[in-house]
């Protein structure tokens, strides 16, 4: 009879984190996709960015691509952090629904991780990519040849599914992808799903 309650409990947090996920008709509900209500979708221009002085090198970088399978293009979340202009990170989401594409540029060589706080962030990805990649860790090689090393992470719990790419460009330029939902089942589909958006990188 305990099995039986605990079964249906799950049942419902999963169905009621499913409904959180697509239950966007009305869409000024939290974290819904606003990029699903406007007229034409595009890609916020540099001169309407704060940081277009410190950061135009990072929204160079990064692809122009307003739509993409699926996803369109939302915000930019962040452009520079605190003491850091190093930082670039924009937002894709699907109409309708709470499923967001993340992609932040992170630049190594920016002062700030020459500094004690800034260092030990390079230090932590460092370690993580030279620690390789390990199927109980979760992590998988990417194919992709736009990095000099890449991998894609097979993350998230019941609640909250996701997948995250992270690739290193020149020991300089980390570049991190996360994609909400559970549409991906094995890592060779995220490659596939990304590969036309990575090779759209212009380093």
């Amino acid at each position: 009879m305990r099995n039986l309650f605990l079964t249906a409990t799950l049942v419902v947090c999963s169905l009621f984190a499913y409904s959180q996920e697509n239950d966007c008709d009305d869409p000024s509900k939290q974290a819904c996709c606003q990029a699903g209500n406007s007229a034409v979708v595009a890609i916020t221009p540099l001169a309407d960015l704060q940081c277009k002085d410190r950061s135009a090198h990072l929204y160079k970088i990064f692809p122009k691509i307003p739509i993409y399978k699926g996803f369109l293009f939302n915000q930019v979340n962040m452009c520079g952090a605190g003491k850091s202009s190093g930082i670039l990170e924009f937002e894709y989401c699907i109409a309708k629904t709470r499923q967001h594409m993340t992609v932040t540029i992170t630049d190594w060589a920016d002062p700030f991780f020459k500094t004690d706080a800034g260092q030990s962030q390079v230090n932590f990805f460092q370690t993580m990519f030279l620690a390789g990649t390990s199927p109980i860790l979760k992590t998988y090689p990417s194919k992709n040849q736009k990095f000099n090393k890449s991998f894609i992470a097979m993350q998230g719990n019941e609640t909250k599914k996701y997948v995250s790419f992270e690739g290193l460009k020149d020991n300089r330029f980390l570049v991190h992808i996360v994609i909400d939902g559970d549409r991906f089942k094995l890592a060779t589909e995220v490659d596939t799903f990304l590969a036309d958006y990575i090779n759209a990188f212009d380093f």
